[in-house]
Order: C-alpha cells, then sequence, then structure tokens
C-alpha cells in the first residue's frame, strides 16, 4: 500500500468517526501500534511529509484529541517523534503515550473497548454497517472532498 493509499484511507475513516456526536462531544484516543515497521517506513517519513500530518491532523480537521498511544514501538518511532515533536504544543506532547507492552493500554482503555489482539473484549474491531457509511461517504465525495455550494 503506497503512503498516499494508506492516507486516504486513514482519512476515510477519520471523518467517518467525526461524524459521530458522541466523538464530537467525548472526542477520541489514538492507538497506533507499530509492529512491523521498518527502515523501508521510516524512508516515507520526511521532515515535510511529518509535518503535513501534523498540520492536517491537528489544524485543519475538527476533533478533540485526548490521547496518543503508541505499541510495539520499531527503529521507525524515535526518529519520527524527533521530527515531529518541536511543532507539538506542550498540552498535545503531554498527551503522546509510549507504551513498552500492551498492558500498559489498560491504565489508559477498559478492556471492554480493546481489540481481543490487545487483550481486550471486543471481538469485532469494525462494524460491518460502519464501514459501509465510511464507504459510501467516500464514494459521495471522493478524493476532491464534498462539493462547494457556494
Amino acid at each position: 500500500m503506497s503512503v498516499e493509499e494508506f492516507e486516504r484511507m486513514v482519512m476515510v475513516m477519520y471523518f467517518q468517526v467525526l461524524r459521530d456526536p458522541m466523538t464530537q462531544i467525548n472526542g477520541f484516543k489514538f492507538i497506533y501500534d507499530f509492529e512491523g515497521t521498518t527502515l523501508q517506513h521510516l524512508m516515507k517519513c520526511t521532515p515535510h511529509h511529518m509535518y503535513i500530518y501534523y498540520h492536517t491532523l491537528l489544524h485543519c480537521v475538527p476533533g478533540r484529541y485526548k490521547g496518543f498511544h503508541l505499541i510495539n514501538q520499531s527503529i521507525v518511532v524515535k526518529p519520527c517523534w524527533t521530527m515531529i515533536k518541536p511543532f507539538l504544543s506542550e498540552k498535545i506532547r503531554s498527551r503522546v503515550h509510549f507504551h513498552s507492552n500492551v498492558e500498559e493500554l489498560f491504565e489508559y482503555f477498559p478492556r471492554s473497548i480493546l481489540p481481543v489482539e490487545y487483550g481486550g473484549d471486543l471481538k469485532d474491531k469494525i462494524e460491518e454497517n460502519w464501514l459501509r457509511k465510511a464507504n459510501k461517504e467516500h464514494e459521495n465525495h471522493g478524493a476532491t472532498g464534498q462539493p462547494n455550494y457556494f
């Protein structure tokens, strides 16, 4: 999967999450699992690319960011963190958590909302209906975004 395809997939899922009123009120937390990342992935993490990702996430898309949890850190994580950290506010920096094992996630998340792969009780990661809605929205608006009526 190319970086562009990955970014497109993330944005489709992200916008679908933002449509949920509960997310709009309560905000959300990210869990990034870096298992299997390699030096080849690091080659895609240019300073420009990391800045665009950061800027889009925190300044262009509305969201209440409650936490960023990173597990299974590989050789890719530290250089990327070093590149993006200077651009982050102290508030956001304090919400980034590095975990050495999956069990540490239980301090921040109840088992009932974590997938089985992470020691939780949740059997289905993504509901089929939710995924169908996200795909429909992507088909309706695609890469060019929503139509401009003004």
